[in-house]
């Protein structure tokens, strides 16, 4: 292949810039100026085959000459080496290696009108606009003149702009979208359905609105007859953001996109608009347009509206030449349509061509020119069938702009333009500073003229300052490209001077305005900043010339001996805003004099690179103690960090040439080395509003890149590495981490200062001098949700109340502050993804929780988020924000950081109006409110990918999306919530014993509650106007009410398991049988049960009643807490497992401590426990400790005789133990061993060494080294089985006097020693002893009366059997009974021994007779089936001639007892009467 060896003059040089860095704008002149008049020679060894040949921080790719063929022409390839001339006429062409566009899609009403042109609706152009361009932009490119296919990266952020204030909804379809050719369509897809979603979201808003109009439109007509006031239409005033408001925000959603973006990229905003806005107030757009230009961001925008026809909709005409301006003063596009770009295709020899379409010349190409007139669209606009018959009418009275869209070709005429030169001066400073300071206030350079005879440069510089308003900047010298260190250097001086160009009445309007008044405000603002424009030139040329003698006055570097050694320059008197020297010596002075201007920061900004550092402080230990709980006079605490701020500010210090001003800015030179006079230097400055810090590093204009970044990145590592001053280990508890000092909030007097302080792992200050400064990668400044005030209505995500309470008119500019400050917070709250929680606790009628209760909850709220890894970053009335930044990484594995934001709102109450009361007030007002909430909320950055690599603290955002990131805090919140609240009332309740309270109270469930409760629409507060708010309910708000849930604490308790025996009888399967029904067999045990439970509640405070949800949980609670005692689990928890009925269980609870209390638990009835164990099947014989089978010999094989084995469950939970659970998200913490205990009768009498369980003993050496909480709950147990013992007792005496079924072995069953005291071991067996005595007399008693067990009759009694019985019970005579009776008592022996024959076999009553062996005694007794209590006895003693009547009773009672005993009993006067009668029937057959 030949070259062509003629010197070519180049036209267009196509350069590549790296994405190391940013290259700013004077970088990229300066290279230009450089290589003015020179020649660089294009060949195939030195051409670049890829990006990664291009190594510098600018590469030449191409150069391509005039009247060059098409690139893709193979035929043509060699025509583009060789060698080039750069000329002042050449254009350089920059592209980035990394792209960033933020699309802003307007979906304003005006965009469903109809386009009668184009015969569509707006709406529907949106999304083809927006696709068609990314479709044009993914397609790679071959540069033109080279062979170097260009695909660089492309990140999308697409925002939907709504411009309604009562629309919260998220705005952000996409965030940091990476794009290409094969994800295209993947992403469009996506695009479309979350844009479909909106639009049928905005309908919705509007439909509601209209209707809101219909309605109020026969009352505003007769109102308005009245009143001279408006009310719809102030009511329309707020929620329509007026069109030049509508203009700036799609700005600042623009900005805030790209903010968000990867650095060091090429950005721009794209708008995609049908234009129907107005010009916004000079100094909004002035602000605008300086933002822009300060960022290199280019601002385009793409029309979906024809230009202005007649018959328009509704009037609507598209604002074309402010759209025109903006793309024109940043560097844009302005597109009138988007027409469709060529794919991919090939050629006849099926090579794939890769053209250099439209969209990559208007968003990839950026060079100079593209400031002048904007981007011309050389394309033919018969490329869209849509305009082949676009209506357009010229009116030759009217002027018109060159038309710089797809019409271009078009005959105009232009408005005559008038210049006029304003300024013509010199300036000491070399040309490249002043060319470099213009470039950063906006201008471009429009041409160059350069002789290299006499190394003379002018530069034409132009600033599109308005629409037709032009500043013409031309500025001349010496071009000296030697170090500015040569000492030879001759002083140069720059000539510039400075024209406007624009029509005539805008000259007229500037020149005369001081002779001639002008009355519309709109020109005055515009005068008004005009004259502030051409003094801001005046004041930099000023500080063009400082920075020029930095290098050639040594006393500008000469730093003053005390300056060097750390004093500030300068310094700040309190309570004052004006800078001191710290020194009135002359040498200070005239340092000072050359560095106080750098102390502003507004002029660092606009003159220097600045580059910033985004850190976030670690707070001050301990924490405040009001920083959640307000003091006595209604106040909170903020963070402070005044330590990690000092260390940062001694660091700073340490790297640095001298301070300049105290803890605000830092100077250091930049030396080449050590013995070198400094030829540079940089500001460091701080701006602290701790917790958050933002360092601007400032560098002057000129100095490389690649020292910017390395400066900067050594400075982060610096900060990275910084550590807290050191202190006194002794003031500290080594033992003490970050986390475990926030239980210095918790100094409340109920709670003991040794259960509140517990240790964490993490972060443990050992030495005092841990990292203070987190490095933060978003600009955390831009996006921190801050409240400076409590909502009024935390329903709304909008302080809308405020909003209709002041009556603002969003287009009056007097509200210009605090409209910006409602702006901002509109557009963070439209653009992060949000989720606000408002927990209600349900509490009982007469219960309610204090302030503290409230706090202390909150507090471990806080204690999660920093043991998850958030840091606080910004703290007011009481208002916490704690922030992270997590790794996330999208579907090309390009890596992302997003940040996740939790705000911890003071507790608030709602059922009395507060609106009267400050902030801090409010809180006196709450302690008398029960109706109390408490907020918190979540801000994600909507940034595309999932999360991953997070560390073993935030384990659980793994693999999270930033929706699903948001619902991660839900569950974790709500079990604190749960917990907290259930314990707090739970202690009141066991408090306060004689509170009444229902559970039907307390019936709601959390994990319904989301979402049944969720869709309930909040009451309007009074006095808002807005009817959206009553209607659209805002999917961002929950409201979950916090029920009552005491099986939240089983988990997070210590437990105790005491395994007991019930009494012997006959067991067998349910089988269907009704729990409710009586069994025989289960009364002596149904007996047992009550009275063991009745007892069991005489020792707690409360009983708390379950539902049959909370036993089902609790059945499962038992089963996933024991499976891991294989005993417990074998003989209890398997048969736990198969209880397939509504077992029911009781609760109660008991104080322990002000930090603990008491949970037991307990089958609620002794049917509930056979449903529990057997179910519809017999349990297996080998679980002994669940059935002990003593009998086999039964009727039936599937029935048994034994006791089954009562398990009661006591958990003892503590305050302290349970924040710590809930702060490490586990059921595993530091809380006390599990304890079992088993006193069943099995293990009595096994007792081996090897059993899992532990009999309580009264002295249990193990124990003895214990905390004393593990005593407690011992001593409880021990209490337990005391009762258990008394009520087994009691019931057997109960069940024999009742005549129930008892077996002899549960009488005979030794009694274990329970109790260590001698005098309640003499009690109980004083007890025992009563019980046996009671078990023989109503064994004996149930052996003389008639009835039959089992099918078996009773053995009979002997005379010894009966005389014993005789002396366990109680009797009296028949005389004591009834004195009436007396004759009947008062016969001869003779007489009684013939009655007894009559009552024997005449009357035959039942009776039995007891005779001694030598038969001198005989005892008769006579009873009735019916009567079972009592009997009459007949007793004759021959010996002493002696015979009694007598009336025997079941137990001996006193008086008071027989008395009441005979007179309620009437089967005792019936056996009496029968008695009687017998005897005077005897009585009258001895008389006839």
């Amino acid at each position: 292949m030949t070259t062509n060896k003629m010197v070519k003059e180049a036209d267009t040089v196509f350069v590549v810039m790296t994405d190391k860095y940013r290259i700013s704008r004077n970088t990229r002149a300066n290279w230009y100026f450089d290589r003015i008049h020179t020649h660089v020679t294009i060949n195939d060894s030195q051409t670049p085959q890829s990006l990664n040949d291009c190594n510098n921080e600018i590469d030449i790719v191409s150069i391509v000459a005039a009247n060059y063929l098409d690139s893709n022409h193979s035929d043509s390839e060699s025509q583009y080496l060789g060698q080039y001339f750069i000329s002042t006429a050449t254009k350089v062409t920059f592209l980035s290696r990394r792209y960033c566009f933020a699309y802003v899609l307007d979906l304003s009403p005006s965009m469903s009108s109809v386009d009668i042109q184009r015969s569509r609706i707006l709406m529907a152009d949106i999304f083809t606009s927006m696709a068609t361009s990314l479709r044009g932009l993914v397609q790679p490119f071959y540069i033109p003149g080279s062979k170097l296919l260009f695909k660089p990266d492309l990140f999308i952020s697409i925002v939907a702009y709504i411009p309604f204030y009562d629309c919260d909804r998220h705005q952000v379809l996409s965030q940091g979208w990476k794009v290409t050719v094969e994800t295209i369509e993947e992403f469009l897809s996506y695009i479309l359905s979350k844009l479909s979603q909106l639009v049928a979201h905005i309908s919705e808003i509007m439909a509601k609105y209209r209707d809101y109009e219909d309605q109020c439109e026969p009352e505003v007509m007769i109102g308005a007859l009245f009143d001279e006031n408006d009310n719809k239409s102030k009511y329309s005033a707020t929620l329509l953001a007026t069109p030049d408001i509508s203009m700036v925000n799609m700005l600042r959603f623009g900005l805030l996109a790209l903010q968000l973006l990867p650095d060091n990229s090429s950005t721009g905003i794209v708008i995609v608009s049908d234009g129907m806005f107005s010009l916004p107030n000079e100094t909004t757009l002035e602000s605008a347009l300086t933002q822009l230009r300060h960022h290199t961001i280019s601002c385009s925008f793409i029309q979906t509206c024809s230009s202005s026809y007649p018959y328009s909709s509704l009037g609507f005409i598209p604002y074309t030449d402010l759209m025109k301006f903006i793309a024109t003063a940043t560097f844009g596009a302005y597109f009138t349509c988007c027409p469709q770009s060529l794919p991919t295709h090939s050629d006849v020899n099926n090579e794939e061509i890769y053209e250099f379409n439209l969209y990559h010349r208007s968003f990839f190409a950026w060079n100079f020119q593209r400031g002048l007139f904007g981007f011309k669209a050389d394309i033919n606009s018969k490329s869209d069938e849509n305009l082949t018959e676009v209506w357009h009418f010229d009116n030759p009275y009217f002027y018109s702009i060159l038309d710089f869209g797809l019409n271009s070709n078009r005959q105009t005429r232009d408005q005559q333009i008038v210049r006029n030169k304003q300024i013509e001066n010199t300036v000491s400073a070399q040309l490249t500073q002043v060319v470099s300071s213009r470039l950063r206030e906006g201008y471009t350079i429009k041409s160059v003229n350069y002789n290299p005879s006499d190394d003379l440069m002018e530069v034409r510089l132009l600033l599109p300052w308005r629409h037709n308003v032009n500043i013409l900047y031309n500025v001349s010298s010496t071009f000296n490209p030697k170090s500015v260190s040569d000492s030879e250097e001759i002083v140069p001086e720059c000539h510039y001077e400075v024209i406007v160009e624009g029509s005539y009445n805008f000259l007229h309007d500037v020149t005369c305005a001081a002779r001639k008044p002008i009355k519309s405000a709109y020109r005055s603002a515009t005068i008004r900043q005009f004259w502030t424009t051409i003094k801001n030139l005046s004041d930099s040329d000023k500080h063009e010339i400082d920075l020029y003698n930095f290098t050639r006055n040594a006393w500008s570097r000469s730093i003053p001996e005390s300056i060097k050694n750390g004093v500030p320059l300068f310094y700040m008197p309190p309570n004052s805003s004006d800078v001191v020297v710290s020194s009135k010596n002359i040498v200070h002075s005239q340092f000072a004099q050359y560095w106080k201007w750098m102390l502003d920061m507004d002029a660092c900004a606009k003159w220097m690179h600045t580059h910033r550092i985004n850190i976030i402080l670690e707070h001050d230990l301990p924490l405040p103690k009001h920083l959640q709980l307000p003091n006595t006079s209604g106040r909170f605490t903020n963070i402070q960090c005044r330590q990690s701020l000092s260390s940062l500010n001694t660091l700073l210090t340490e790297n640095s040439s001298f301070v300049l001003l105290e803890n605000q800015s830092y100077v250091k030179l930049i030396q080449s080395s050590s013995n070198d006079n400094p030829h540079s230097f940089y500001l460091i400055r701080v701006i602290a509003q701790p917790p958050c810090v933002i360092i601007h590093l400032s560098f002057i204009g000129g100095t490389s890149g690649h020292l910017r970044c390395e400066i900067l990145n050594e400075l982060k590592e610096l900060i990275k590495c910084c550590k807290f001053p050191k202190r006194h280990i002794s003031s500290f508890n080594t033992q003490k981490s970050k986390m475990s000092q926030l239980n210095d909030l918790n100094e409340m007097n109920e709670y003991n200062k040794s259960e509140r302080k517990f240790s964490f792992s993490y972060q443990q200050r050992h030495s005092i001098d841990d990292k203070c400064c987190v490095l933060i990668t978003k600009p955390i400044d831009k996006i921190l949700i801050r409240y400076e005030r409590l909502p009024k209505n935390f329903n709304y995500i909008l302080d809308k109340y405020w909003i209709s309470k002041n009556n603002i008119n969003l287009s009056n500019t007097s509200h210009n502050q605090s409209l910006t400050s409602l702006n901002m917070f509109q557009i963070l709250s439209r653009y992060l993804d949000h989720q606000r929680w408002i927990w209600t606790p349900i509490m009982a009628s007469n219960t309610r929780l204090s302030s503290s209760s409230f706090a202390k909850i909150l507090i471990i709220l806080t204690k999660i988020r920093l043991q998850q890894g958030f840091h606080f970053a910004h703290s007011d009335s009481g208002i916490l924000n704690l922030i992270q930044e997590i790794p996330i990484k999208d579907q090309n594995n390009c890596q992302f950081s997003c940040l996740i934001q939790y705000i911890i709102f003071p507790t608030q109450t709602t059922n009395e109006s507060k609106d009267s009361l400050s902030d801090d007030e409010k809180y006196i007002a709450s302690e008398s409110n029960s109706d109390a909430q408490l907020i918190t909320e979540c801000w994600v950055e909507p940034q595309n990918g999932i999360t991953f690599n997070c560390n073993h603290r935030n384990k659980f955002l793994d693999g999270l999306n930033y929706k699903e990131i948001l619902q991660s805090f839900y569950a974790i919140d709500l079990e604190t919530i749960s917990c907290l609240l259930t314990f707090e009332q739970t202690f009141i309740l066991c408090q306060n014993n004689g509170i009444e309270w229902h559970n039907d109270e307390m019936t709601i469930q959390n994990n319904e509650s989301l979402e049944r409760l969720s869709n309930e629409t909040p009451d309007t507060p009074t006095g808002i106007c807005s009817p959206i708010q009553s209607v659209v309910k805002s999917e961002r708000i929950k409201t979950v009410k916090c029920c009552y849930d005491i099986m939240s604490l089983l988990s997070k308790s210590q437990q105790a398991v005491v395994l007991l025996s019930t009494l012997f009888q006959e067991l067998r399967p349910i089988c269907g049988e009704d729990n409710d029904s009586v069994n025989s067999s289960d009364l002596s045990n149904e007996q047992f049960f009550d009275l063991f439970i009745l007892k069991i509640n005489s020792i707690h405070d409360i009983e708390i009643k379950l539902n049959q949800k909370d036993s089902h949980s609790f059945v499962s609670h038992i089963n996933q807490r024991n499976e891991s005692n294989a005993y417990l689990y074998k003989h209890l928890i398997h048969e736990y497992k198969k209880a397939k009925y509504n077992v029911k269980f009781r609760c109660f609870a008991k104080k322990l401590n002000n930090n603990s209390i008491l949970i037991t638990i307990i089958p609620a009835t002794f049917g509930d426990l056979k449903l529990l164990i057997f179910g519809d099947e017999m349990p297996p014989k080998e679980s002994l400790n669940v059935f002990h089978e003593i009998n086999d010999s039964t009727n039936n094989e599937e029935s048994f005789y034994g006791s089954l084995s009562l398990a009661i469950f006591i958990y003892r939970t503590c305050f302290s133990d349970l924040s710590e659970q809930l702060v490490y998200m586990s059921n595993n913490g530091k809380h006390c061993k599990d304890l079992y205990f088993d006193n069943t009768y099995k293990s009595q009498k096994n007792n081996s060494s090897h059993y899992p369980f532990k009999l309580l003993k009264g002295n249990d050496n193990e124990v003895d080294n214990k905390s004393k909480s593990i005593l407690s709950i011992k001593q409880f147990c021990r209490n337990l089985q005391t009762i258990y013992w008394n009520c087994m007792t009691e019931s057997l005496n109960k069940s024999l006097q009742f005549g129930y079924l008892v077996d002899k072995k549960d009488y005979l069953i030794e009694v274990p020693d329970t109790s260590s005291d001698n005098e309640s071991q003499k009690q109980f067996t004083e007890a025992v002893k009563r019980a046996a005595i009671d078990c023989r007399r109503e064994l004996l008693w149930a052996c003389l009366l008639p009835r039959e067990i089992a099918g078996k009759d009773i053995e009979e009694l002997t005379l010894n059997d009966f005389e014993e019985l005789l002396s366990l019970v109680d009797k009296i005579t028949l005389r004591q009974y009834d004195p009436k009776l007396t004759p009947f008592t008062e016969h001869d022996i003779s007489w009684f021994q013939s009655l007894a024959k009559t009552l024997v076999y005449k009357k035959r009553l039942f009776h039995k007779s007891f005779t001694s062996s030598d038969l001198t005694s005989n005892k008769l007794v006579f009873s009735l089936n019916s009567c079972l209590d009592c009997f009459i006895l007949l007793d004759i003693n021959l010996n002493a001639s002696e015979a009694e009547i007598c009336l025997v009773f079941k137990k001996q009672m006193t008086d008071e007892e027989r008395q009441t005993f005979i007179d309620s009993n009437i089967e005792c006067h019936n056996l009496v009467e029968e008695f009687v009668n017998a005897c005077a029937y005897h009585m009258w057959s001895t008389i006839t």
